[in-house]
C-alpha cells in the first residue's frame, strides 16, 4: 500500500484552543461539548449573537440582510442559512459550529474579507502581503497542492509523491504564521494547502475557501474533513469508514450532493487518495 493509503481517513482540527464562554460559562477543551451537539442550529445562532453583544437588528445590518430573517432564523422557523458564514464573521464565532455545532464555538482560523484591488485583507495572525514580501522569522510559506491533468511524479518536500492528475504548484503559496502550524505539532514541511472547488461544502466552505492540511496523518476518524484526491480531482469532504475498508464521502451542502460510497476495491479502480487532515481554513467572502 502506498504511503497515501488507498481508503484510508484522517482526522480534523480547525485550530481549536481551550476557551471560556462568558454568560453560560463553562470551558470547552478540544472538539465539542455536549451542550454543542444538542443545540440546533437556532439555539447556536441565539447564543453567538449574544456573546457578541448584538441585538438581532445590529447583526442584520452587519450581515445585509432584514431584522425579520435573523428572528426566523432564531425561532427556527429554517434550521439554516446561506449567510451564515457571514453571520458567524460578524459574530465572531467559527461558521463549522455555527452551522453544524461541529468544533469550537470560537477558534483561531482565519476569514478572509471580501477581496480588493490590491489583494485581501487577512483577519487573525496574518498580514496583506505579495510575492516579493520577505518572510517575517515567524511565519512560513505553504504551498498548494493543485490539479494538473497529465502530470505524473510530482512530489511534495518530504519526497512523497503525489497521486497522477496532481502537482504541487509552482507560484501559488500562502503566508502563515509558524505558530498555527507549531500549536498542532506539524513539521512546515508537511503542511500544505488546496482550495475547496464547487459548492458540496455549503455554506460553511464556499468554492475559492482555502484548507491547510497536515500531509502526515491518514489515519480514520469518521465524521472528519479531509482533503483526498479522487482520479486527479481534489476534493475536500467529511468522511467515514465503511465495513471492508470502504469510505463514505459526505458533503454539507447535502441537498445537491448526496453521499458518496466506495468499496475497498473501488477506492483502488477509481485512485481515491487521502492527501491530508484540515486543520486550518479560510473563507472568502
Amino acid at each position: 500500500m502506498s504511503l497515501w493509503m488507498r481508503g484510508s481517513i484522517i482526522n480534523t482540527f480547525y485550530e481549536l484552543s481551550p476557551r471560556l464562554y462568558q454568560g453560560n460559562t463553562h470551558l470547552q477543551a478540544y472538539g465539542q461539548t455536549l451542550e454543542d451537539m444538542e443545540m440546533n442550529y437556532s439555539q447556536r445562532l441565539k447564543a453567538a449573537r449574544k456573546q457578541s453583544g448584538l441585538t438581532q437588528a445590529g447583526l442584520a445590518r452587519l450581515v445585509g440582510i432584514d431584522q425579520t430573517s435573523i428572528s426566523n432564523l432564531e425561532r427556527g422557523k429554517s434550521q439554516g442559512s446561506s449567510h451564515t458564514v457571514a453571520i458567524a464573521k460578524a459574530c465572531g464565532v467559527n461558521p463549522l459550529w455555527l452551522e453544524t455545532g461541529e468544533g469550537d464555538m470560537t477558534t483561531d482560523h482565519v476569514i478572509l474579507t471580501r477581496p480588493t484591488p490590491k489583494g485581501a485583507q487577512l483577519v487573525g495572525p496574518f498580514n496583506v502581503w505579495d510575492v516579493d514580501s520577505p518572510l517575517h522569522d515567524s511565519e512560513v510559506f505553504l504551498k498548494f497542492i493543485e490539479e494538473h491533468p497529465g502530470s505524473t511524479n510530482s512530489a511534495l518536500v518530504t519526497g512523497q509523491l503525489l497521486p497522477a492528475g496532481l502537482r504541487v504548484s509552482d507560484t501559488k503559496k500562502l503566508r502563515m504564521d509558524s505558530q498555527v502550524i507549531a500549536r498542532q505539532g506539524i513539521p512546515p514541511e508537511q503542511a500544505y494547502c488546496v482550495e475547496v472547488k464547487g459548492n458540496a461544502m455549503e455554506p460553511v466552505m464556499p468554492t475559492q475557501s482555502t484548507v491547510a492540511i497536515n500531509t502526515a496523518i491518514t489515519d480514520i476518524d469518521d465524521g472528519r474533513m479531509y482533503a483526498l484526491a479522487h482520479a486527479g480531482q481534489l476534493r475536500v469532504r467529511l468522511l467515514y469508514r465503511l465495513p471492508g475498508g470502504g469510505i463514505r464521502l459526505r458533503s454539507y451542502n447535502r441537498s445537491e450532493h448526496a453521499d458518496e460510497e466506495y468499496t475497498a476495491e473501488e477506492c483502488s479502480s477509481q485512485s481515491i487518495y487521502v492527501l491530508g487532515k484540515a486543520f486550518w481554513y479560510s473563507v472568502l467572502l
